[in-house]
């Protein structure tokens, strides 16, 4: 409830390679509670294997709708072009949230704004910088 007032900015990036297909709606309950503990929000979403393949924007007034989202992906997996993405469309977010399995390629460097990595049960750390929370 403190939250409510808050306004979230925050860009979420999904990993849609095969190997999270299992995962995935875990994945999206998570981005759904992440929204939904904050009244107001604008919220960045990008999918991503290993090329991006969505970006939306959406808000409190033009909500996020889980129904009609189409994450494409299936591919290998590669989380570098997420953060080109990003560096190439400034301004840098206030925090990314990657939800990953965590295998595949990130940046050996780490990007000048914080970063959530959210991994399920047996995911690893793509890389030595960020925050790391599991999910169980």
């Amino acid at each position: 409830p403190s939250h409510r007032e808050t306004l979230l900015r925050v860009t979420v990036a999904i990993d849609t390679s095969a190997s999270t297909q299992r995962v995935m709606p875990r994945f999206l309950s998570a981005l759904l509670g992440v929204v939904g503990a904050y009244g107001r929000y604008e919220l960045t979403l990008l999918s991503c294997d290993d090329e991006l393949r969505l970006e939306g924007h959406y808000s409190s007034e033009r909500p996020l709708d889980l129904e009609n989202l189409d994450l494409v992906g299936l591919g290998a997996t590669d989380l570098r072009p997420i953060f080109a993405h990003v560096r190439g469309h400034p301004p840098a977010p206030a925090l990314l949230i990657v939800l990953s399995d965590g295998f595949g390629e990130a940046p050996a460097r780490e990007p000048p704004y914080p970063v959530l990595w959210v991994l399920p049960r047996g995911g690893r750390r793509p890389c030595p910088w960020g925050q790391v929370l599991r999910l169980d």
